[in-house]
């Protein structure tokens, strides 16, 4: 079970164990737990933060307000040092219409739990560094405290002193975050090759405009606009080539990868153009690879949600996978293909 669906279920045990006091709590002299709504419906805020808007963060913290509205006046009490005698009717049966909401929240939150990727069983560490800036001026690390973070590098590698048998470059698609490709990653890592997945929030090269650009609220709306349609999702996929020749350049500015490095360009939902561009420019990368061209792949340009976001899964018609097999067999396929590749001879400048 991942942090973030752990953090979802301790928020809703805060709100059962408020709801249920009715039953258990007699002769009501002060009542404390009249605090664990509003302690919950703060960190469910903070979750939203870490984590990002999606709908169960959402649905976790709308629940969590309401809840906290009706005990607004138990905490009033509460501050005011009041003794309680006993609680109302209307009260007994709201705290137990919230306790109906929230059990079958935290049963679907279970149900629909993302899969943990334990990466001390694969071997693999897992390194996240913050930036800021942008694609005209750069990415560097924050010189100043509280600096917008305009973009993320998340850095998969073997643990040991092995020596790699490459660099993979990761650029996600908008719809997902490099954390959705996390057991893609790892596996590539256990397997001997270090991989940079990067995520760009930059002011300069924005999707949708406006607040929907932020990193809380971006995937989710791409996503929805997404599920609309291909046909109406056509404007913002006409934006991959530049947004994606502006990710790679940056990427490879950031990681450096030496003249003898085996590198590979990685996306899932791209274009040939951008991948054209790129490696005419560098002279660093060996070759490029769609995971959306793989024809076996149900859940292209969102990543291996089976695993890590089951709910978007089954709006996909996926059921959740605690295999992990999704995100290795895809592995599996780029890894051939490199392999095929560097087989082959270097294949710099070709693709």
């Amino acid at each position: 079970m991942t942090n973030q669906t752990l953090s979802e279920l301790l928020l809703l045990l805060f709100l059962v164990i408020a709801c249920s006091r009715i039953f258990f709590i007699k002769n009501v002299r002060s009542d404390p737990l009249a605090l664990l709504p509003l302690i919950a419906l703060i960190l469910s805020v903070c979750n939203i933060f870490a984590w990002g808007v999606s709908i169960p963060e959402l649905a976790v913290c709308l629940l969590c307000f309401f809840v906290t509205i009706w005990n607004f006046r138990a905490l009033l009490r509460l501050n005011g040092a009041l003794i309680i005698d006993h609680y109302s009717i209307r009260f007994i049966l709201i705290s137990i219409i919230n306790l109906m909401l929230a059990l079958p929240v935290a049963a679907a939150l279970f149900m629909l739990r993302p899969v943990r990727t334990n990466l001390k069983k694969f071997g693999v560490t897992k390194e996240t560094r913050e930036l800021t800036g942008s694609f005209s001026t750069g990415f560097t690390a924050p010189a100043r405290p509280f600096e917008k973070t305009s973009a993320f590098l998340t850095t998969f590698r073997a643990q040991g002193n092995g020596q790699p048998k490459g660099t993979v470059l990761l650029v996600p698609n908008e719809c997902a975050t490099a954390a959705i490709y996390e057991p893609f990653c790892a596996k590539l890592a256990r397997d001997g090759w270090t991989v940079h997945a990067a995520e760009f929030y930059a002011d300069d090269a924005p999707w949708l405009g406006g607040n929907q650009d932020l990193r809380v609220l971006r995937r989710l709306f791409l996503c929805l606009a997404r599920l609309e349609g291909e046909d109406s999702y056509a404007p913002l996929a006409a934006l991959r080539t530049e947004r994606l020749v502006q990710a790679f350049r940056a990427l490879l500015e950031l990681t450096s990868p030496a003249e003898d490095d085996t590198v590979f360009l990685v996306c899932d939902g791209g274009t040939q153009e951008a991948f054209f561009q790129v490696q005419k420019e560098s002279s660093v990368t060996d070759g490029s690879f769609d995971l959306s061209d793989i024809a076996s792949y149900p859940t292209k340009g969102y990543g291996p949600v089976e695993q890590t976001d089951p709910l978007l899964a089954a709006v996909l018609g996926q059921k959740r996978d605690g295999s992990l097999y999704m995100a290795s067999h895809i592995a599996t396929v780029l890894e051939e293909h490199m392999q095929a590749l560097t087989g082959a001879g270097s294949a710099r400048g070709q693709e």
